[in-house]
């Protein structure tokens, strides 16, 4: 694999403006980055396009992370680059020294919102790989997601790019070691308090065993594409029936019961979240929640359900009503 000029192909299919653009690697010094980082340099040397890193440093394992942090410093003030770098205020973490894993994520993508905003016309990348992809899809299976959980990692979100999510950890390390790339361990990646380092280590070597399919996480990633691509299409078919279906009134959304109820499962759950956020929910509605909304609907009898916060939804009248209360 030509890792530089891959970066470059998938540079051009999602990151509109490339190389006009400046790209801010993130950095945490571990395998993945580091050799995101050596093909970005390589590929500086054919196409001129501006480069810094960002390293976030989360202060959880003492004296490594401080040494990863020189680390990176070392090898950006090698390369003659710029680097930014962020810490997290308070040492977290529980008495063990752990952190959870969506207090780790928010902290670091805080941080990266922090440098976009220092330069307005830049971009991320990360070094997320097509293993990270597989994992995250495993993991909300589990969990009992739907589409939205498993269309994993988008490829891109705001100004955050994700250009290697169609390589796996395996082939990105085999290029990475053909290169003699220095790179940072992080022991926390092998602890197995962190869900992901279990699904990591105890089941993705087995699916890959029982499929007998050694690229079975760039397959994934694959599939996540597909999936993404599909919610696409439902959420702008949803968008469109809310759209045409609702009713803004003060303090209150209606839509028509027995047109909701004509609608298909899927997407009648889909208009039904809306309508709840259109109310003022500031968080996607539990699926349990909803399927008891869909419920109401259907059966077409009066009925009322508490949401929270007072919202109620309440069927009366051939409409299917979400009240709220109103500043």
């Amino acid at each position: 694999m030509n890792l530089p000029r891959h970066l470059e192909r998938r540079l051009r299919e999602i990151a509109p403006g490339f190389p006009a653009v400046p790209l801010l690697a993130a950095v945490s010094g571990g395998g993945d980055s580091m050799a995101m980082l050596r093909a970005l340099l390589m590929l500086r040397r054919r196409r001129t396009f501006s480069l810094g890193v960002v390293h976030f440093n989360h202060r959880l394992r003492g004296e490594d992370a401080d040494a990863d942090e020189r680390f990176v410093a070392a090898v950006c003030r090698e390369a003659g680059i710029p680097l930014s770098v962020g810490q997290w205020r308070e040492r977290g973490g529980t008495a063990t020294g752990r952190v959870p894993e969506d207090s780790a994520r928010q902290a670091r993508y805080a941080f990266f919102s922090r440098c976009l905003a220092r330069c307005p016309e830049s971009l991320i990348l990360t070094a997320h790989t097509a293993s990270d992809q597989a994992e995250t899809m495993v993991m909300n299976l589990l969990r009992g997601t739907g589409l939205r959980g498993l269309k994993g990692i988008p490829g891109r979100r705001g100004r955050i790019v994700r250009p290697l999510l169609d390589v796996s950890r395996e082939r990105l390390a085999a290029w990475a070691d053909r290169h003699r790339v220095a790179y940072r361990d992080d022991a926390t990646n092998a602890d197995p308090a962190y869900t992901r380092n279990r699904i990591r280590r105890r089941v993705m070597p087995v699916l890959r065993e029982a499929a007998d399919d050694p690229r079975l996480d760039e397959h994934l990633a694959a599939t996540a594409v597909t999936l993404a691509a599909d919610l696409e299409v439902l959420d702008g078919l949803a968008d469109e029936t809310f759209r045409r279906l609702a009713e803004h009134r003060s303090g209150a959304v209606a839509l028509p019961a027995v047109e909701l109820a004509s609608l298909a499962p899927g997407l009648l759950v889909r208009v039904l979240a809306r309508a709840v956020t259109a109310a003022g929910v500031d968080r996607q509605p539990r699926r349990d929640t909803l399927a008891t909304l869909a419920g109401i609907v259907c059966r077409r009898r009066p009925a009322e359900y508490h949401l929270g916060n007072g919202i109620r939804a309440r069927l009366a009248s051939g409409l299917f009503v979400i009240v709220f209360p109103v500043d």
